[in-house]
């Protein structure tokens, strides 16, 4: 008798999101759970996620945009001028 080489593993995911991420993953040449299996052997290699997770994404942007100094801006060409400068 040859042993399993894999095991299964259940979890719950709201369908909608089941089914975008099924979408995703197949339009990558993938499918779901390939797609959980290349997160769980990242995070191993990693020692944790293999993202920065945050509690609002949104807040975390808009701590780190009030961390830089605030500049002054006259006009719309100023702010032109400063995306053209980056």
């Amino acid at each position: 008798m040859v042993a399993a080489t894999k095991t299964r593993m259940q979890i719950r995911i709201d369908p909608k999101l089941k089914e975008e991420g099924e979408r995703l993953f197949r339009s990558m040449g993938t499918d779901l759970s390939s797609a959980v299996s290349m997160f769980v052997a990242q995070a191993v290699h990693e020692g944790g996620f293999p993202f920065r997770p945050v509690a609002d994404p949104l807040a975390a942007a808009v701590k780190a945009a009030e961390s830089e100094p605030a500049e002054y801006v006259g006009s719309t060409q100023d702010v032109k001028d400063m995306i053209d400068a980056l």
